[in-house]
């Protein structure tokens, strides 16, 4: 080591990433959304060389970039979509909840970034429910829960597991048996 230069590399944080994109997109007269441009900086996970060759993938075709087109091309899903869950969730609608989850599956949605982005949101709602500022009737327990089962899915994935499936079966036990919770 002694005459070797090191460099040791962190990610680049989220808003950095979406700011460095945003320049980029302008300089090189990239037609872009800044839902499409924050979508591209969350897939790149602090990568900016992996967010610019995303971006320069979806910007092939000279056309509008926007979030549908990052969704449809790279298979992920929105944060609407991932709001949704938890909506359905809250109005004890499992049907719909398991429609919404074949639609995913039908869609070709990453079941990785699927669970990655589903347990970033029951974090976030975790914190509003800490901080009183949330307004929804989600418990704080049942989250939690959420959160580590979808996390021993996600780290302990096996090839025979169908994930969808188990991300059905997951969010089934917190689903009420009563038609009002």
């Amino acid at each position: 080591l002694s005459r070797c230069q090191r460099f040791d590399f962190r990610p680049i944080t989220l808003n950095v990433m979406v700011s460095r994109l945003k320049e980029i997109a302008v300089l090189e007269k990239i037609d872009i959304t800044d839902e499409a441009i924050r979508e591209i900086a969350i897939l790149a996970k602090g990568g900016l060389r992996d967010g610019l060759s995303l971006l320069d993938q979806v910007s092939a075709n000279n056309s509008k970039v926007t979030l549908d087109d990052i969704t449809t091309n790279f298979g992920i899903v929105s944060d609407q979509k991932v709001n949704k869950i938890f909506e359905l969730l809250e109005a004890n609608e499992l049907n719909n909840f398991i429609k919404l989850i074949e639609e995913f599956k039908k869609d070709g949605v990453d079941a990785d970034t699927l669970i990655e982005k589903i347990i970033d949101k029951a974090k976030h709602i975790l914190i509003e429910i800490k901080l009183s500022t949330y307004n929804g009737n989600l418990l704080f327990d049942n989250l939690y829960d959420i959160i580590f089962d979808l996390n021993t899915i996600f780290t302990g994935q096996n090839v025979n597991l169908d994930i969808y499936e188990m991300l059905e079966i997951v969010f089934i036990k917190y689903f009420s048996n009563e038609k009002n919770l």
